[in-house]
């Protein structure tokens, strides 16, 4: 009895820690028990009211709920008649209190749109858009608060193609085009660019600049950016150069930049590249078995800023944790790696990889490289293709879950080394709070200004519970 007293005790402790966070949004869905099959969670932000529309999409219905900026409940929408071939949630836009929800195939190659107005609590729904892609292929999309992007690129040349879609689901067309003999191999043989970045079976990753992201994230290739209606398309597939696009979506003008990467020598085996983009910074990654080239410049006008180097018989004396080898989740926890030697050896037989965030005034950058073939978040991404959870849902899970192999350093803003403690960032807030959670159904994170929110569904109660969290 005396042991079973402790026990409740003990549980009642814990439930108290785990809800010591306040709830920021409580949404009663009414569905509750066994047999309820939600699917996923879809939040947007009106960035101009501060209104929130949480969508919750079951198997033949979705729900949209709209709360006011004190987080109270202005209005439920339900709606029965979703896209059946267009299934993943892409983008939106907003417009007057109309939100328009749009819709992709995994290809790609069809999109729908879904429009919901709160205020007549009525709904419509085009299955399909009928864009004309001709001779393209879907490279991302893009939102912000009154237009979605979709941008192409056209086979066998070095044009993209940026679609502009308004809320009344008005299309606009701009071609941008990269300079003849733009694209060059390490050999200086001209490429086109949709050769580059989608014939040899490239992967482009679509980056949450700004946030912890895992090294998964960002190893690919071609990375995509988007912020402050500018598209950066960056490009390291050749290890002597990489390039850099800046597209404007509202003119549709473009620039393009070619970088010489810093440590680059032609010939050197297992020698990676790797390149990210934070604000004003571009920062750049190279590495063989030998050495190890970490560079910063000014963005976008490239000059250089600062480098430092590492050979393999060396202390890394620019990094503030240990070289780690992650092996996933906390299940199978870490390995310590402790030579310079076996660190730079197992970077280069892997992908790769350089991310940044900034902390106050300082930057945090991990370096190290990650397996691409067992994370569990490539293989979510890929089959469902949307913004299931939200945008920032994915990066979340996929740092939770990184199997690579890493260092952490710690710049001040002129990227001198700082040897502080790495500091505590949002997504550790979150896994703080949810670790002694037992199940967690239809997760969901995103921003709202400027800090996190986090959100789970409750089976028994029925209750989709939201959580916000200081950045």
């Amino acid at each position: 009895m005396k042991t079973k007293r402790v026990f409740i005790i003990l549980s009642l402790f814990v439930s108290l820690v785990s809800t010591a966070q306040s709830n920021w949004i409580i949404i009663e869905t009414e569905l509750a028990g066994e047999y309820v099959n939600l699917k996923d969670a879809f939040p947007i932000v009106d960035e101009q009211t501060g209104n929130t529309a949480f969508f919750l999409r079951e198997k033949k219905q979705m729900i949209g709920y709209l709360y006011d900026d004190n987080q109270k409940l202005i209005s439920k929408v339900v709606i029965d008649d979703l896209p059946k071939k267009s299934k993943s949630i892409v983008g939106h836009s907003i417009k007057d209190g109309n939100y328009a929800l749009f819709f992709k195939n995994n290809a790609g190659s069809k999109f729908g749109c879904l429009k919901v107005n709160f205020n007549s609590k009525n709904f419509n729904l085009t299955k399909d858009l009928d864009i004309d892609f001709n001779r393209e292929q879907y490279i991302e999309c893009f939102s912000d608060n009154e237009r979605f992007y979709i941008l192409t690129s056209v086979e066998k040349s070095s044009q993209l193609n940026l679609y502009t879609l308004d809320n009344d689901s008005n299309l606009s067309k701009k071609e941008i085009s990269i300079p003849e003999n733009g694209i060059k191999t390490d050999n200086d043989i001209t490429v086109d660019f949709h050769s580059v970045i989608c014939s040899y079976g490239a992967k482009i990753n679509k980056i949450d600049a700004g946030e912890p992201l895992a090294l998964e994230a960002v190893t690919a290739p071609t990375k995509i950016y988007f912020k402050d209606n500018k598209i950066t398309l960056t490009n390291n597939f050749f290890g002597k150069r990489t390039y850099v696009i800046d597209i404007d979506v509202i003119n549709g003008s473009s620039e393009f930049n070619v970088v010489e990467n810093n440590g680059f020598v032609k010939g050197e085996l297992k020698s990676g590249i790797n390149s990210f983009i934070l604000g004003k910074y571009y920062l750049s990654v190279y590495s063989t078995n030998q050495k190890l080239v970490f560079s910063i410049y000014d963005y976008p006008s490239f000059k250089p800023i600062k480098a430092y180097r590492v050979e393999k018989h060396e202390t890394i004396d620019f990094k503030n944790t240990k070289m780690i080898q992650k092996l996933g989740d906390s299940e199978y926890g870490e390995r310590i790696l402790d030579k310079t030697s076996k660190f730079l050896r197992k970077v280069s037989n892997s992908h790769l990889g350089i991310v940044a965030y900034k902390s106050d005034d300082n930057y945090v950058i991990t370096i190290g490289s990650s397996q691409l073939a067992t994370n569990e978040l490539s293989i979510i991404s890929f089959m469902l293709g949307g913004i299931v959870g939200g945008v920032l849902y994915h990066s979340f899970t996929g740092y939770n879950q990184t199997k690579s192999i890493q260092i952490q350093c710690l710049f001040n803003s002129n990227f001198d080394h700082d040897t502080s403690a790495i500091p505590e960032n949002g997504f550790d807030r979150i896994n703080t709070f949810i670790k002694d959670f037992k199940r967690l159904h239809v997760q969901s994170v995103f921003k709202y200004k400027g800090n996190y929110v986090w959100g789970s569904f409750n089976k028994n109660s029925g209750f989709y519970r939201l959580y916000i969290f200081d950045n």
